[in-house]
């Protein structure tokens, strides 16, 4: 299959990621770029939802009840607005201006580079379109996947077991019931879905919600708003690093987002430039796609819970030293006492949600990486763990944190800033105990995880740095002559220049090199840890061999287990982390005993599993999960080989 071949595929994505939120933000009123920026955010808080109503009200998750529930949403939003218009008369309502076509052609240039560059870059990481990332978690989540297709649940709190009858268990699943959308809609196979979301969520809801945060500081201009969509593709620790480590697609997906809400809450806080969308408004946006937020990863609404940590500490501050409009003292240590006690409301509930939000200890085994003078260069270069340096990155990032300090009202980001990089040196760098359980457990003490959110200000940051310099340039130029029609189309054709010239340079050897570690996982070679071409031309011949019903006994850290999320076989073990009953314990350890023990066979036909994959002893990670050696398994009797490519090996189970 090609790229082209997968238009479909792409359409699908970005009209569920974009469509139903779209929809639901203009039913709240929103415009112009804070329309644009929270239709990804309401869809995937739509997207996620959706599947908690639907398991409750026991029907499918599927792209008709996403529409269904997307017009109850709407019809409930704008029928709550159009309530408080109507009992407040005399408050005008807001007319909605088409953007300028300065702010529009940047804006449409910004997103297409951005874009364009992601896409690129994705593609050839990914391969081609129906390879998959041969990573330890990859087994789990197109598992999942084929488990919501299958079943029709999507529910979050229910299909973290990947079991019709097993008991309900928590995993955030609005990635995966994304992906299961598309695979209904465009009817491809679900690597190639996989692929064409997360193209889309990093070219298009990572440019969109960075581009939105960047004129959440520096303003509605085209220059802020071209620069940001070019630098979108900067930076290695994101979007590129979670298709590659993990794979890590649900964080992946919640920090694509994670610019727009921090943007949000700059609104709600009155901290940004712009008017728009307000506080009221922001703060209904904001509370409608936190769900989204927290269903995509948990950690993700957690990271931002600390990056409003700063925003409203300045928020009161800057409350506190000026009286505003307050027309006396009383009023304004009312005021100041108010704002004061919901900050104190808002930290406490923050630590006890961090505190009791997170993963068990042993799920969060990840050891420091480095030292932390190590851990503090690699988080202010924005080139964490083994991604090369990128001095346009560098230059300009620390350009735009000159440039937030020279105005009063930009400062507030550097709160953010400095709250990403100190999680990141905590959880690479810190030994470990309980000061880094404590404020990196949350996020596994994965260093990853928090290296990839970096960049989530760091790209507004490098933004406004280039725009910076662009007017101490322009600055230089008398204002008379500044002024003129000719001058000004000269400087807006240099700005376009520049923009893709920095665009252009940023595309180095420190993107480079993350790409072409990328390949490495998803290339099909002989020595790849799941899918080898023969274990994966094996596979693509399962629908003719394993009847419909079936179920395979099958190792999920050989691979094997794909055959269940590839071809629609059912198999013992979904999951590297499925729990084994008893029934699946003797085939796995007994399974050579077939004609001896008769547990044996009682456990084949209580699993109805008369199929076996075997795909050599060679397991990811160096595991050793329990399985028959190939030797063991061809010297069984009532075993019979009906498939075989090269090593890998099919056989029916004919002796019980």
């Amino acid at each position: 299959m090609t790229w082209f071949q997968t238009i479909d595929a792409f359409l699908a994505s970005a009209c569920i990621l974009f469509v139903p939120g779209a929809i639901l933000a203009r039913a709240v009123g929103a415009r112009g770029m804070a329309w644009l920026a929270t239709a990804a955010p309401l869809s995937v808080s739509l997207a996620a939802v959706g599947p908690l109503a639907a398991h409750a009200l026991e029907v499918h998750w599927t792209p008709v009840f996403l529409a269904e529930f997307t017009l109850c949403a709407a019809v409930l939003a704008w029928g709550v607005r159009h309530v408080f218009w109507a009992l407040r008369p005399r408050i005008q309502r807001p007319r909605w201006a088409l953007p300028s076509k300065p702010v529009f052609l940047a804006t449409l240039g910004g997103l297409a580079f951005g874009a364009m560059v992601i896409t690129v870059r994705f593609m050839r990481m990914f391969v081609g379109p129906e390879n998959i990332s041969q990573t330890f978690d990859n087994v789990f989540h197109l598992s999942e996947i084929r488990f919501i297709l299958e079943s029709g649940n999507g529910s979050s709190l229910s299909i973290g077991s990947l079991s019709a009858s097993g008991p309900d268990q928590f995993y955030p699943a609005a990635w995966h019931d994304i992906v299961a959308l598309v695979v209904q809609v465009s009817n491809a196979p679900i690597p190639v879905a996989v692929n064409t979301v997360d193209i889309v969520i990093g070219a298009l809801v990572w440019t969109i919600s960075g581009m939105y945060l960047s004129t959440r500081v520096a303003g509605m201009r085209p220059a802020i708003l071209l620069m940001t969509g070019v630098l979108s593709g900067a930076f290695g620790a994101f979007p590129y690093l979670l298709v590659n480590f993990g794979v890590l697609y649900p964080n992946f997906l919640g920090i694509a987002l994670l610019p727009a809400f921090v943007a949000l809450a700059a609104d709600v806080l009155r901290l940004s430039v712009p008017s728009s969308p307000g506080v009221v408004k922001g703060a209904i946006l904001l509370a409608m796609g936190a769900p989204g937020l927290a269903l995509a990863h948990p950690n993700v609404l957690m990271a931002l819970g600390a990056f409003v940590v700063p925003l409203l500490l300045f928020w009161v501050v800057r409350l506190i030293a000026s009286r505003g409009n307050h027309r006396n003292l009383w009023t304004h240590l009312a005021f100041s006492l108010l704002a004061l006690s919901a900050t104190g409301l808002y930290l406490a509930l923050l630590a006890l949600a961090w505190g009791r939000f997170r993963p068990s200890s042993a799920g969060s085994f990840w050891k420091p990486t480095q030292s932390i003078p190590g851990a503090l260069r690699d988080a202010l270069t924005t080139a964490p763990l083994d991604v090369p340096l990128s001095w346009v990155a560098v230059v300009l990032t620390a350009v735009g944190l000159v440039a937030i300090c020279t105005k009063l009202d930009r400062l507030w980001l550097l709160g953010p800033y400095l709250v990403g990089v100190w999680l990141f040196v905590v959880a690479s760098g810190y030994p470990s105990g309980p000061f880094r359980d404590a404020i990196t457990g949350v996020f596994f003490n994965d260093s990853n995880r928090l290296a990839a959110m970096l960049p989530v200000v760091a790209l507004p940051l490098a933004a406004v740095g280039t725009v910076w310099i662009l007017e101490l340039v322009a600055a230089l130029i008398p204002r008379t002559i500044r002024n003129s029609r000719p001058v000004r189309l000269s400087m807006a054709a240099a700005t376009i220049l520049v923009a893709a010239g920095v665009g252009l340079a940023a595309q180095n050897n420190s993107i480079q090199s993350i790409q072409d570690q990328t390949i490495l996982d998803y290339a099909v070679t002989p020595d790849s840890p799941l899918l080898s071409p023969d274990k994966a031309a094996l596979l693509a011949r399962a629908d003719s061999r394993i009847p419909i019903g079936a179920t395979v006994i099958a190792s999920p850290t050989t691979g094997a287990s794909l055959v269940y999320a590839l071809e629609d076989r059912n198999v013992i073990l979904p999951a590297i982390t499925s729990r084994p009953t008893a029934e699946i314990y003797v085939v796995l350890q007994q399974l050579p005993e077939l004609a001896q023990n008769p547990a044996v066979c009682g456990a084949v036909r209580k699993l109805n599993a008369y199929y076996v994959l075997d795909f050599g002893g060679k397991q990811i990670l160096d595991m050793t999960l329990p399985f028959p050696s190939s030797e063991a398994l061809a010297g069984t009797p009532g075993l019979t080989l009906i498939d075989q490519q090269g090593a890998a090996k099919l056989y029916r189970i004919d002796g019980c």
